[in-house]
């Protein structure tokens, strides 16, 4: 079978839909249109690379704050192209796993990844269930299918905790920890050593293909802004495939560190480039760490000086840390009630790199038991703090409460303020506006503003335009997000412009979808696809509406039905039309005993231009 049957890449697409869940940028629908015209997709990419007419679309790149001075390269695979990456994969992943030795712990080929819901690497086995360093349930009034927030962070923590575990039981059995770290490991790997390695463990022709045609598109992501030939330096960050890849780049260090410690590997453990070395003789963890940047050396990588040393074992794990861990792990019957504990004694914002750990556990314990009481701490973090794991943490946790808290004030003045933050800040401001549900005019005022100066980042003026969709908006309003796709280069910014536009009514609406196909942006043929499809064809829009009716407004992610709703007003099948008045009159009567005046005012306004357009 080919490895671009529509078979295989129909599995393909099954990882590929778990992956995008935590990606660096968010879509503005979360692939809906994709979702809806699979089998179009797959179909198309399968003839596509059959008759190698395949083009991937570029990479979309950010810079994702580490903390509020410095950033790391961020980058999404669009999604069709992915499908391609797995597809890929998922042919070379059990050969290549079997390569890893026991002593690497991060992203291992799922053993389980030939049955359905399963992916492809272990780091996300437990991702359509929980999350699993926090027991993050998903959102029952959402479908699996549209929860692409609920992983973050990503389910990495299996295999990390894992790694952890042998580190703790060493650090009791050896007096000395050798410990390091890479600089800048995935922006220095290169992929024509990472090449040479994959071809050398899988001496075969069919695999060479498959590598040579992996590495193809790795090179056209890293293609040089200048137009030169590519840099052949660098791996992508922010997908499974790649953070596979570069576990696989280490091959030579972990057996070089092995033989170093005698070929026991309970001494020796890493997880992609934390690297810790236990050892009873000091003069072997010297020797190690030499050993270390000679082999680093020779693959085109520096240890990180700061972050390379020898201690005693017993001190490189705080024992306090680790106590409130253990006392607020999901298997601990009194999790709740630690967190509790933890939050009101313990828990010390000052030293915040110290408690960041447990604070994060803290906080989905607390949402699993919709304990609100850290709200304040987490939105003024959440404000001030740009790095990127703690600033995810606490979006998912605030975004919980957003049906019985407001934030719009307090976002809408920071959003105000002129200190600097990162764009990708920024925009991860405007996505908690967007699901808080009080009517700030100040914020859509802003958003406006924002989202047509062709000055700001991008992504703020995506975000911008994601929140300005949970906003009802006047004819003039409208015509000014209109004048944005005249204008407006980047794919992002078009695409969530046109979901803005679907509040037009009637004639206005159609016209809007009719001239659509105008975005000629890769793979934007998909959502001129999902647009007019809702908007024509009356049984799929039953279905929709179908399951609209059956999601809470009281899900905070509910804010995703309102373009749909759009949509579906302008039906002109009779039976189509009274269900959509049946089921938009019991969404709006849900909201009136509620202090949420911005999703009941967009709601009218989807019902007035309803009535409109009978």
């Amino acid at each position: 079978m080919k490895w671009y049957s529509k078979k295989n890449l129909k599995k393909a697409w099954s990882y590929a839909k778990i992956d995008v869940r935590d990606d660096f940028i968010f879509d503005v629908i979360n692939y809906e249109d994709i979702k809806m015209n699979i089998e179009l997709v797959i179909t198309s990419l399968h003839t596509k690379i059959r008759d190698d007419q395949y083009c991937p679309a570029p990479i979309i790149k950010i810079n994702v704050p580490k903390n509020d001075h410095s950033v790391r390269p961020g980058t999404v695979v669009p999604i069709v192209d992915l499908i391609v990456l797995y597809a890929i994969a998922q042919q070379l992943a059990p050969f290549l796993d079997k390569l890893l030795s026991d002593s690497a712990y991060a992203y291992r080929f799922n053993p389980k990844a030939n049955k359905s819901n399963e992916p492809l690497f272990k780091d996300r086995a437990k991702l359509n269930q929980i999350n699993s360093e926090e027991n993050t349930k998903i959102d029952k009034n959402m479908e699996d299918e549209t929860a692409v927030e609920v992983g973050f962070p990503s389910g990495w923590f299996e295999s990390w905790k894992s790694f952890h575990k042998a580190s703790i039981l060493a650090s009791k059995e050896y007096q000395h920890a050798a410990i390091s770290d890479i600089t800048a490991y995935f922006e220095n790997i290169s992929l024509n050593m990472l090449r040479e390695i994959l071809k050398e463990k899988l001496n075969d022709d069919i695999h060479f293909s498959l590598i040579d045609r992996l590495f193809r598109l790795l090179e056209y992501w890293d293609w040089n802004p200048t137009g030169n030939l590519p840099r052949g330096i660098g791996l992508l960050q922010g997908n499974d495939v790649s953070s596979f890849l570069s576990n696989l780049y280490l091959i030579t260090l972990d057996r070089e560190m092995i033989k170093t410690v005698s070929g026991d590997i309970s001494k020796y453990g890493r997880y992609v480039d934390d690297i810790k070395i236990f050892t009873s003789d000091k003069d072997e963890a010297r020797s190690a760490l030499v050993k270390l940047e000679k082999v680093l050396r020779n693959l085109n990588l520096n240890i990180q000086s700061a972050k390379t040393d020898i201690k005693p074992a017993r001190e490189i794990f705080d024992d306090k840390v680790e106590l409130w861990l253990d006392k607020m792990d999901r298997d601990n019957d009194n999790k709740v009630e630690n967190a509790v504990e933890f939050f009101e004694t313990t828990f010390n914002n000052n030293d915040l790199f110290k408690w960041q750990r447990p604070y994060s556990r803290c906080l989905t314990v607390l949402r699993e038991a919709n304990d609100d009481r850290a709200v304040t701490t987490a939105l003024n973090l959440f404000l001030k703090d740009p790095s990127h794991r703690l600033l995810i943490k606490n979006f998912t946790y605030l975004r919980n409460f957003v049906v019985s808290k407001n934030y719009g004030k307090e976002i809408t003045n920071r959003l105000l303020e002129k200190t600097f933050t990162f764009p990708y800040h920024r925009s991860l401001m405007y996505r908690l506006a967007a699901y808080s549900r009080d009517n700030i005019s100040k914020l859509k005022v802003l958003a406006i503003v924002e989202s047509k100066n062709s000055n700001l980042h991008w992504f703020c003026r995506m975000a911008a335009l994601f929140c300005l969709g949970t906003f009802p908006l006047s004819k003039e309003e409208l015509t000014i997000i209109g004048r944005i796709i005249k204008l407006e280069a980047n794919p992002q910014v078009i695409r969530a412009s046109y979901i803005v536009l679907t509040q037009y009514p009637g004639n206005e609406l159609k016209w809007i979808l009719n001239n659509i196909n105008l975005f000629n942006s890769p793979h934007q043929e998909y959502l001129r696809m999902y647009l007019s499809r809702l908007s024509k064809d009356d049984k799929l829009g039953m279905s929709f509406l179908s399951k609209i009716k059956n999601r809470s407004v009281k899900a905070p992610t509910f804010i995703h039905n309102l373009h749909l709703l759009d949509l579906l007003k302008t039906s002109s099948n009779v039976e189509n039309r009274k269900k959509f008045k049946e089921v938009i009159e019991s969404k709006i009567k849900d909201c009136e005993n509620e202090d949420w005046p911005r999703v009941k005012s967009r709601l009218d306004q989807i019902y007035q231009s309803f009535i409109l357009n009978s």
